[in-house]
């Protein structure tokens, strides 16, 4: 097993990103907090589940043109990255980024400021017990809630967007013909 990191707004809303994977090898979630950050780690089984399929399911559940915010949330701690534990991770990470900023799909000329950080000697502290599986807890709750990350998932990536999609072990980013497919080099 492994865990990763990945801070993408109110936690709440970013877990079931995650929590979706385990048909794949996501076994468990908890939410948390890094360097002050809302933040999910993600424990997997990485002989089932590449950490590239990890990267997908984040970068299509956030607006990564947002700086320290994710939709309606304001604040340093809504800010998004992606923690690294290994240099492959962030090498990945960074791959990712730059084909989706050269892609447009988040908007022509259009920054991504998603930081790639290490995790170092930094400290996971997880979140009180009533944030831990909000959307399983509170689905009516939650769907209002997460309502305009939603609408934004689906104007970007197209409805449909955890359709669980896979091509050749990987998920993809959508279920459109013309998804944006940043896995073909790891094939």
């Amino acid at each position: 097993s492994k865990v990763s990191y990945f801070s993408g707004g109110n936690f709440i809303y970013m877990e079931p990103a995650f929590d979706n994977l385990g048909y794949l090898g996501v076994k468990s979630t908890t939410v948390g907090y890094l360097d002050g950050i809302q933040t999910v780690a993600v424990e997997y089984n990485s002989e089932r589940l590449r950490y590239e399929a990890l990267l997908a399911s984040f970068w299509k559940s956030i607006n990564p043109t947002e700086e320290n915010a994710q939709f309606g949330d304001k604040g340093r701690q809504y800010k998004t990255v992606i923690w690294t534990t290994e240099e492959s991770q962030s090498s990945l990470a960074e791959i990712q980024k730059m084909k989706l900023q050269r892609s447009g799909v988040f908007g022509a000329g259009k920054s991504l400021v998603t930081e790639v950080r290490p995790v170092g000697e930094l400290v996971f502290e997880p979140a009180k017990e009533d944030d831990q599986d909000f959307a399983k807890r509170n689905p009516k709750k939650y769907k209002l809630l997460a309502g305009g990350r939603s609408k934004y998932k689906d104007a970007v990536w197209g409805p449909k967007t955890n359709c669980q999609g896979t091509v050749c072990g990987y998920v993809t980013f959508g279920c459109r013909d013309e998804c944006l497919d940043i896995f073909a080099e790891y094939r």
